[in-house]
């Protein structure tokens, strides 16, 4: 099913997934009040670091939908 996925959309399903929570954790940190690691629990990162870690490797990659 994931290389289907790969073949049809150009990339894993997990690297569209990461995209998706990368994206929706910058939206958060642009036009809330939250705190980063608030926002970091709820974009499913553990800890501030680990969402660092998958943003820079994100952008070294340029997953999909990642919009800096």
């Amino acid at each position: 099913l994931a290389h289907k996925f790969k073949e049809s959309f150009g990339y894993s399903p997990i690297d569209y997934l990461l995209s998706v929570r990368l994206e929706r954790v910058k939206d958060l940190l642009r036009y809330s009040d939250f705190t980063l690691t608030d926002i970091c629990q709820v974009g499913a990162f553990p800890a501030p670091n680990i969402y660092t870690i998958y943003l820079k490797l994100a952008l070294e990659y340029h997953l999909p939908n990642i919009k800096t």
